[in-house]
């Protein structure tokens, strides 16, 4: 968890990521070309949203995974709705130059990689078991993204 110029923590929480799994798991969703397509950092930040730690009442506890630095007891985990891929395109309002620029740093460097392939291999292993064990729809779905053919390949790449 950085601390930005602005004088801001902030963190990275993985929540949009669970929401989309658990979505194909419980059924809600049996569509899971969006999950096929997370094959980098990059494709995985639209499912990662960027929390800030705030004093104060309103937010929730935080419970840093293991392997994350400190942080004080007093400071709570606030929801912001943006997505790790708002900030490293830019489109992010409030932001300076320099608060974007050092979560860019954060988010590209050594402290946020295992936690980046650590989802990356979940999502990957999360793919595979579908390949095997999904209904029959989710098992064509896949099978057609491994073999280069599916319908929205193209489309998601753009």
């Amino acid at each position: 968890m950085p601390q930005l110029p602005s004088g801001c923590h902030v963190g990275v929480d993985p929540q949009p990521l669970n929401d989309l799994l658990d979505g194909v798991v419980q059924g809600s969703s049996t569509v899971v070309w969006p999950l096929l397509a997370i094959d980098s950092p990059q494709a995985l930040s639209r499912y990662l949203e960027v929390v800030y730690f705030q004093r104060g009442e309103d937010g929730e506890v935080f419970n840093p995974l293991a392997g994350s630095l400190p942080i004080d007891s007093e400071l709570k985990m606030v929801r912001t709705g943006l997505m790790v891929s708002n900030v490293l395109s830019g489109d992010v309002e409030g932001w300076s130059e320099g608060d974007r620029h050092v979560y860019e740093q954060f988010i590209m460097g050594e402290r946020a990689r295992p936690f980046f392939e650590e989802h990356l291999a979940r999502v990957k292993a999360f793919c595979d078991v579908l390949l095997e064990h999904g209904s029959p729809v989710q098992r064509v779905e896949v099978a057609t993204w491994h073999s280069g053919c599916h319908w929205l390949q193209q489309e998601w790449r753009r």
